[in-house]
């Protein structure tokens, strides 16, 4: 689920709508079963010739897809996989490995790449 959409399906779970007895049953079940509200972690990391790559980590726990935004194309929600050490989530064709502030994007058939954390400047924002 895309960030438009968790914002959308926030709207009717917000705390006031659950205050004023407003919130869907459907989200009030769902909300109920969950342990914990949605979390994400947003970094972006600078790949060559000045491209970026942005990945939502959701709720930073083992087990939870992350969400890639490569430098070219739509965003993809990858599983997380096994790693012997930092992290790595992937499907059939696709492939995010990092650790500390460095990771490696590989995409069908295209070299990978290396990317590094680009950390915002003080007081500034991060790009989108």
């Amino acid at each position: 689920m895309g960030l438009a959409a968790l914002a959308a399906a926030g709207a009717a779970g917000s705390p006031a709508a659950r205050a004023e007895g407003r919130e869907e049953p459907e989200k009030a079940l769902s909300r109920a079963a969950e342990p914990e509200e949605a979390t994400i972690r947003r970094v972006v990391f600078l790949c060559p010739r000045g491209t970026l790559l942005t990945v939502e980590f959701l709720n930073t726990e083992p087990g939870r897809p992350a969400i890639v935004h490569p430098p070219a194309g739509p965003a993809i929600t990858l599983a997380p996989q096994p790693s012997g050490s930092g992290f790595r989530y992937g499907d059939e064709t696709r492939e995010l490995r990092g650790k500390g502030r460095e990771v490696t994007w590989s995409d069908a058939g295209a070299p990978p790449i290396v990317c590094t954390e680009r950390v915002a400047p003080p007081g500034g924002t991060e790009p989108n």
